[in-house]
């Protein structure tokens, strides 16, 4: 069985559901970067994504997070493993942006 497929099956355990629900009661229902009250098909992000770790449930190790904030993080995630410094470039063109945008 491939690694993605294992960690569908985990993910329809009663086990991860109910864990699923306690991280989201911890974060008071909230989005853990957005601040936002989290949509009923939110996910429950594994912040270690190793496979062989996917099934420890470790509370330190999962924010909840809405959909679009989820998929941001792993595109982010994806350039910041080999450029940290990507934050900063980032946080550079967002504030040129806002500030054009007021």
């Amino acid at each position: 069985m491939k690694n993605s497929d294992k960690k569908a099956a985990f993910r329809r355990t009663k086990t991860w559901k109910e864990w699923r629900h306690h991280i989201a009661d911890i974060q008071n229902g909230k989005d853990a970067i957005t601040g936002k009250r989290l949509s009923k098909m939110f996910h429950c992000h594994h912040l270690d994504m190793s496979a062989e770790n996917y099934n420890k449930l470790i509370e330190e190790n999962f924010i909840c997070l809405n959909k679009q904030m989820h998929d941001t993080l792993h595109i982010l995630f994806r350039y910041y493993k080999n450029d940290p410094a990507i934050l900063e470039k980032f946080k550079k063109y967002l504030d040129r942006m806002s500030e054009l945008n007021k």
